[in-house]
């Protein structure tokens, strides 16, 4: 019985180590297949070196000609063939994030004078059954597209920007139906299942767009899968340094004019930097690496609320990102490696959606944290052990009005919307939230910041309804006599 308890609980243990595997940091595996004259070479000795691995790692192939190294980080690895009696070869590969890449090398015997046959091969597309796209960071940089997870997943086949706001929807699914993962942790919020900026844009080694053919170790998704893998130092220091500059005045719009035949803009004339920084090199050569990066910008731009009002005001947003990394490699089959990522958000005067008056703009935070902690181990040529135990944090601080009261506490809101072919539709009232209690047949005056509103009533209807009689002028119509607010700058 004591037996049999034994064996139950070791099984669940072993079930419990693959669902872990299935979540852990995306890693490379190399498969391949050594021949000679067409049939299978048994025996022979497969060494890979990268500067993204500590160490080497090293195979047998099986009396069939294969190998498998499994576990391996993305880089560009120098995979060494050798057997006694034959010649030598050495390939140039190029593994990438969450993707099997197979090879197949042919060896020939030795003669008198030893030889050493060299093949290139750097791929970024899967050559499996599964569909996948990996773009480096370098490369991104190279291209005319902004340095985001969304820029570079929009260049892969079968992605787009479609969805609401410009979100990314792949495969034709929802854009809430994507996943989106940074070091083997999702990183969506739990509001709109929409990925957020917890990355560095210059500590990103690569990222991995898979479109179909999805293992299915993934779940909670229907669309596609995004993996980001930051860097994790080396055996050699190296660093960058990057300073970035925005104004919003380069972003004026030439005679730009709202609906009231205005032009609204009031633009910052102010150079923003934003200062990238990244550093990681070893503390033990081939043992203990680490990497460091940050990311400081405090920007100002120019806003407005929407006419007829258009009062102008300007927009904060003080951002800094940290991270922080450290691999450790033990006995040369076990890894652990553990990350850190913060950012520090203020914003002030944000607002949500259009809005009338300055009453409705508030200050609000938006820090993040992300812990991880991913082990991996090769227990026997078979047996391969993966866990990660990882802890988000997102919270919302401050959002939402300043104002308790009925008044400054009730947000306006322009909820008439127009036709693509220009014919205006009904819409709600203008008074959203909180509804103003207003007395039978009153007159009341209300001092708003930068603005006087009017409000003229014969009785306090509970419901009313708006209609555009033309694309600039509404009119109300309610159960008794309703005239709509104005407003006074």
């Amino acid at each position: 019985m004591k037996v049999t308890r034994l064996l139950t609980i070791l099984l669940a243990t072993l079930v419990s180590a693959s669902l872990a595997w299935a979540q852990g940091a995306p890693q490379s595996t190399l498969t391949g297949r050594v021949l000679n004259d067409g049939q299978a070479l048994p025996g022979v000795s497969v060494t890979v070196k990268s500067s993204s691995l500590q160490g080497s790692r090293a195979a047998t192939t099986s009396i069939n000609g294969d190998f498998v190294l499994p576990q391996l980080p993305p880089g560009d690895y120098t995979v060494t063939f050798t057997l006694g009696g034959f010649q030598t070869v050495t390939r140039q590969v190029k593994l990438s994030a969450a993707q099997t890449t197979p090879i197949q090398v042919s060896m020939n015997l030795s003669s008198v004078t030893a030889e050493t046959t060299v093949f290139a091969q750097k791929e970024t597309i899967s050559q499996t059954q599964q569909a996948a796209t990996t773009l480096t960071t370098d490369t991104l940089a190279k291209l005319p597209t902004a340095r985001t997870i969304a820029s570079a997943t929009n260049l892969a086949p079968g992605a787009n920007t479609n969805g609401p706001s410009g979100a990314t929807v792949i495969s034709g699914a929802m854009s809430f139906e994507n996943l989106f993962l940074v070091n083997g942790v999702v990183v969506q919020d739990n509001l709109r299942n929409t990925a957020l900026n917890l990355y560095i844009e210059d500590a990103v080694q690569e990222q991995t767009v898979t479109t179909s053919g999805i293992s299915a170790e993934y779940g909670r998704f229907a669309g596609g899968v995004v993996n980001v893998i930051t860097k994790s130092g080396g055996n050699n220091f190296s660093g960058s340094l990057r300073v970035s500059l925005t104004n919003d005045k380069w972003t004026t719009r030439t005679d730009f004019t709202n609906s009231a035949g205005v032009n609204p803009e009031n633009k910052v004339d102010e150079i923003i930097p934003a200062y990238e920084a990244t550093l990681g090199g070893p503390i033990v050569k081939d043992v203990l690496w680490f990497f460091g990066a940050a990311r400081l910008r405090d920007q100002t731009t120019s806003s407005n609320t929407v006419a007829p009002v258009s009062a102008p005001f300007e927009v904060g947003d003080d951002e800094k990102r940290y991270e922080g990394k450290l691999t450790f490699t033990f006995a040369g089959r076990h890894t652990l490696l553990g990350n850190y990522q913060q950012i520090d958000r203020d914003q002030t005067n944000n607002s949500f959606g259009t809005i009338y008056d300055l009453a409705s703009l508030y200050d609000r935070s938006l820090p993040q944290k992300l812990y991880s902690l991913n082990y991996s181990g090769t227990l026997s040529n078979n047996f391969f052990l993966e866990a990660q135990y990882a802890k988000r944090e997102f919270s919302f601080v401050g959002s939402g009005s300043r104002f308790t009261d009925q008044i400054f506490g009730t947000l306006m809101v322009n909820n008439n919307t127009v036709t693509a072919g220009g014919r205006p539709r009904s819409a709600a009232c203008a008074m959203t939230k909180s509804a103003i209690p207003i007395s039978s047949s009153s007159r009341e005056r209300t001092s708003f910041p930068r603005r006087t509103l009017d409000l003229t009533t014969s009785s306090s209807a509970a419901r009313c309804t708006m209609t555009s009689a033309s694309p600039t002028t509404t009119s109300l119509e309610a159960t008794t006599a309703f005239t709509p607010p104005t407003f006074r700058l």
